[in-house]
């Protein structure tokens, strides 16, 4: 049985802009909330979206591919945990503003490359665990979910 194809290429845009919205107006104390994200506060939950949309616009709109691991983890979720620290750790030298604005440029270029992809790409990540190994529309879908899922945890931090 075919599955129904889910179309979310035009819903980042209003996500992302809500996300960029909620940032510029946290206090200082705002970007230190604690969040369900672990030992992750706002500001590195806000970082981590950063980055995720810098690595899929270089990898998948651009051919980047960068250079492997020097110490890779065989382990494919400790290889992410090891990304994500690490960006989180460099990043706690951007201020606020900085996140933001830069959150704000790479997620309208973000939003721009997935309304031109055409629905039936192929995916970028497969999606195995969906039992669909090359739909892009779901390798999309999943990319919106984590962007939804990490504003939705900065948001119930602040109370927004």
């Amino acid at each position: 049985m075919a599955r129904p194809i889910v179309d979310t290429r035009f819903l980042f845009r209003p996500l992302t802009r809500s996300i960029v919205e909620l940032e510029r107006q946290l206090t200082a104390g705002d970007w230190m909330r604690p969040t369900l994200a672990g030992r992750w506060v706002v500001r590195d939950v806000a970082t981590h979206l950063l980055d995720t949309a810098l690595r899929r616009l270089s990898f998948q709109r651009d051919g980047h591919r960068p250079p492997p691991a020097p110490s890779a983890p065989d382990d494919f979720t400790a290889l992410i945990n090891a990304l994500n620290a690490d960006w989180v750790e460099a990043s706690a030298r951007l201020s606020p503003r900085v996140i933001a604005d830069l959150y704000s440029w790479v997620s309208s270029e973000l939003s721009d490359f997935f309304e031109s992809l055409p629905i039936e790409a192929p995916a970028l990540f497969p999606v195995s665990w969906a039992g669909d190994q090359n739909d892009g529309w779901l390798d999309t879908g999943r990319e919106f979910t984590e962007i939804w899922h990490h504003g939705a945890q900065i948001r119930e931090a602040v109370g927004a």
